[in-house]
């Protein structure tokens, strides 16, 4: 296995870690979904008026775990510079404390979306969007859940 500098190794980490994140957000900003949303006939829309989302709205919806990635970061770069020998107590506890606010957050999410009726999860408030099958659209249904029937 060859040998890198700790600023390549920093640069390499760097950039596998963005790449799902700039995945994420470009294929949310350009299509309204990823691959795996093609697939199961779902997409991303603004919550309000059903338009495609801005890359503001996309960047929202993935930015909690942008950050604990950017936060674990500096650990994953410390351990491969330094790899085969033992990590510090301080390494393996910031890496626990923000796999348990990661943890949270899921929890969180899954909560949010449970107790709402258009099943939006926490992501989906803070960034003011809702996922759609796309199927519906295509038969010319609605998206939105229908009112109740007035009595005449």
């Amino acid at each position: 296995m060859a040998t890198y500098q700790p600023q390549a190794l920093a640069v390499i980490l760097i950039i596998q870690q963005s790449a799902y994140w700039a995945y994420s957000v470009g294929m949310h900003t350009r299509y309204g979904q990823t691959v795996g949303k093609m697939v199961c006939k779902v997409k991303i829309v603004d919550a309000k008026t059903e338009l495609p989302i801005t890359f503001r709205q996309a960047f929202l919806r993935d930015a909690v775990p942008i950050v604990l990635n950017i936060a674990l970061l500096p650990w994953d770069i410390q351990t491969e510079i330094n790899q085969g020998l033992a990590p510090s107590q301080q390494h393996w506890s910031a890496i626990g404390f923000i796999g348990a606010v990661g943890g949270l957050w899921f929890l969180i999410e899954v909560v949010t979306m449970l107790s709402n009726e258009r099943r939006r999860a926490l992501h989906d408030f803070i960034a003011g969007t809702i996922v759609i099958r796309t199927n519906l659209q295509e038969t010319g249904m609605s998206v939105a859940p229908e009112p109740a029937a007035q009595p005449a």
